[in-house]
């Protein structure tokens, strides 16, 4: 019986653990920023699974968190982009934004050759995370 939806269980704890992942990065000075606020977003519209937050450096993490089962590739990227758009609505001033992934089963070429050319992208798999 737990078989079929234990996807549905792990999904959310999975946040969760990157959540803890980000602050720890956080603390050791192993991002952008030190995050002040950290947390998910929801409007009633958008969902975006992480947020971080620095009101002195003007400056958001959005972040996915995928636990599928094959590589997450760039259209989550552009999605995540576009829930990002929301996010900047809520603020007076628009930070610098960067984007955070994360995935069980890791990235296509495609996302890894994006994240190389860009400095605003961040990719973690399952594996790495608390490893940091």
């Amino acid at each position: 019986r737990i078989k079929p939806h234990f996807t549905e269980f792990v999904g959310p704890a999975f946040e969760e653990v990157c959540q803890q992942h980000l602050r720890l990065l956080g603390r050791r000075g192993k991002l952008p920023f030190y995050p002040h606020r950290l947390g998910s977003w929801w409007d009633g519209q958008d969902e975006v699974d992480l947020l971080a937050i620095s009101e002195d450096e003007a400056a958001i993490i959005v972040g996915e968190c995928k636990w599928w089962s094959k590589p997450v590739g760039a259209s989550v990227l552009s999605e995540l982009q576009q829930k990002a758009r929301a996010v900047l609505l809520h603020f007076q001033r628009p930070p610098q934004v960067f984007y955070a992934l994360f995935a069980r089963s890791g990235f296509t070429e495609e996302l890894h050759e994006l994240a190389a050319k860009r400095n605003d992208l961040l990719l973690f798999e399952a594996g790495q995370l608390h490893g940091a």
